[in-house]
């Protein structure tokens, strides 16, 4: 998760999104991403798989023509499962975390990352 966060820095601008808001800060309870590029949604999508391929990240699944890609589950220092669902658009990209918890019923569940 650490790289994730650095590529993020290194833009141009960083928004957070929950709900259809904007602000520039992250604020506790949000859990998508926003990255404004000058890319276009095609080249936003190689650039994100390229930088994902070099951090070690696997595909569960991409598709390009709907520009998503979907990790598969890594560990984060041991505690806990994530993957990362990224939509490549035109001017943006999205980045959504889901993490896996024990539910009530012992029953392993993806959620988002609140």
């Amino acid at each position: 998760m650490k790289p994730l966060i650095l590529w993020i820095c290194f833009q141009a601008l960083i928004a957070s999104t929950f709900a259809q808001l904007r602000h520039e800060a992250i604020l506790k309870g949000d859990n998508i991403i926003v990255i404004e590029t000058s890319f276009g949604a095609d080249s936003s999508f190689i650039e994100c798989s390229k930088y994902l391929v070099q951090k070690g990240y696997s595909f569960q699944s991409r598709d390009a023509s709907l520009g998503q890609i979907v990790t598969n589950e890594r560990s984060y220092a041991g505690a806990f499962n994530f993957r990362l669902n990224i939509v490549c658009l035109k001017g943006e990209v999205k980045i959504r975390a889901s993490v896996q918890l024990m539910s009530l019923a012992m029953q392993l569940v993806w959620t988002d990352w609140y």
